[in-house]
Order: structure tokens, then C-alpha cells, then sequence
């Protein structure tokens, strides 16, 4: 429609986002009464709102308005309110009402997952105070992230605390240690190499040859295989990485 219309503009200016107060209702029914033609099977809002407009109606501009009802509004109502500064992703969300830190996931698993976390960094990460399903909820706290804060002494602090607390060494037995450099392997290689691809296939990126500032680069697939994943396994064994 937008592509097909004169003054694209006018319309999106003077679009009816869903928002209505009927004052008369009564001229409204008889409008849906009077016209039962179907869009898609559904009876439309509109037939009752043209009734309505042939006797006068007041326009009530709405700023600020956006369209969140597909994926490209979303995105750029996320960009635009300055306080949703999380990255959005798919198949999870974030919801921040009356104090609380609501985390969505599409996969129960992840919640699950999330719920033991906690509880293994207990006294260190926020206490999870409801869980539903696909949700899990705690307290929101007010303050400023440390990646706004430009202060070495803080940031010093904060590596102690890593160190005192979530990157102390844990001792594992050979067998143990085998199972972790698998799971380190799963967790550099195998995860990065299946995001790559992912990427490539949702976003129909084909992987080639690009010239970058004036420098020939290699396929993304080609410098990927040049990392020595052997030595990159060979993690530290901590509380948390």
C-alpha cells in the first residue's frame, strides 16, 4: 500500500493506531450492523468508525506513537527509548514493570538453566524472586553500569571482587578436567562456529572473499579454521567465567 500510494507521508500521519474512545456507541453498533462485510474473516473496527465519521468526528493527534506490532517498529522503538539499552535477541525479552526485572525465554530449558545459576552464585547475582514457565522475575536495582563509569579505582575493585568471588580456582580430578576441556571446546567452537552459521543463513550472508581498507580478507570460514581451538580449550576451571 505504501509503496503504491502518492503522499506516503500523509497516510502514516494520519494512520488510526487502535486507540479509540466511542462516545457514541450507539451510532458505532449500528455502523458494524449496517456493514458485516469480512477482511480476512474478521469483521473490522472500522465498519462502526465510518458510521461515525460521516456524521463528524474530532482527530486526536497521538506523538510518540510507535509500531511495535512487527519486528522492524520494535527495533526501533528499542532504539529510541534510551533506557532499553539490552541488546535484543530472539526468542528471549525483557520487561521492566513495578520493581521487578522480567525475563522472558522461548525455550524452558534456558529459564532452568538460569534458575541453577543462581542459585550457584548465590550472594552474588540478584536473587530470582518468581518463576512461571517460560518467565523468571527479581528485584530490579537501581544504580549505573560499570561500563558507564570511568574510573579505574572501581573498575580495579570490581576485578578484586571477580577474584575473591566468581574466578577462584576450583580443583578438578582428571577425569573431571577432561570433561571440562569438552565443554570448553562445545562452549568456543562448536557455539561460535553454529552462531556463524546461523547468522549466515538468517541474515542470507554468503561467505567470500572481501576487500576491508584496501586489504584482501580471506573468507570468514577460512579464518575461523587458522584458530587453534586445542590450545583455546585449555580453560581455567573457575566458579564462573
Amino acid at each position: 500500500m505504501l509503496k503504491t500510494c502518492k503522499d506516503y507521508r500523509t497516510i502514516l500521519n494520519n494512520a488510526f493506531i487502535g486507540m479509540a474512545g466511542v462516545y457514541d456507541y450507539e451510532t458505532f453498533w449500528e455502523g458494524l450492523e449496517r456493514n458485516q462485510d469480512l477482511i480476512n474473516k474478521e469483521l473490522q473496527v472500522s465498519n462502526g468508525l465510518s458510521e461515525i465519521i460521516s456524521k463528524g468526528v474530532k482527530v486526536i493527534p497521538f506523538f510518540n506513537w510507535f509500531d511495535t506490532g512487527n519486528e522492524a517498529g520494535y527495533n526501533f522503538a528499542n532504539r529510541f527509548f534510551n533506557k532499553n539499552e539490552v541488546i535484543v535477541k530472539p526468542n528471549e525479552y525483557i520487561y521492566f514493570e513495578n520493581g521487578k526485572v522480567i525475563k522472558y525465554f522461548s525455550d524452558t530449558e534456558i529459564v532452568k538453566q538460569r534458575i541453577e545459576r543462581a542459585k550457584e552464585l548465590k550472594g552474588i547475582v540478584p536473587e530470582i524472586t518468581e518463576i512461571v514457565d517460560n518467565f523468571y522475575a527479581y528485584n530490579f536495582v537501581e544504580g549505573i553500569t560499570l561500563a558507564k563509569i570511568n574510573d579505574v579505582t572501581i573498575f580495579k575493585q570490581f576485578l578484586n571482587f571477580c577474584e575473591d568471588t566468581i574466578w577462584k580456582q576450583k580443583t578438578l580430578s582428571h577425569e573431571e578436567l577432561q570433561d571440562f576441556k569438552i565443554l570448553c571446546n562445545e562452549f568456543y567452537q562448536v557455539k561460535t562456529i553454529q552462531r556463524i552459521e546461523k547468522l549466515f543463513r538468517e541474515n542470507e550472508i554468503k561467505d567470500q572473499e572481501e576487500i576491508i581498507n584496501g586489504e584482501k580478507v580471506p573468507t570468514l570460514r577460512e579464518l575461523i579454521s587458522q584458530i587453534n581451538w586445542e590450545k583455546l580449550s585449555e580453560g581455567i576451571p573457575v566458579t564462573f567465567h
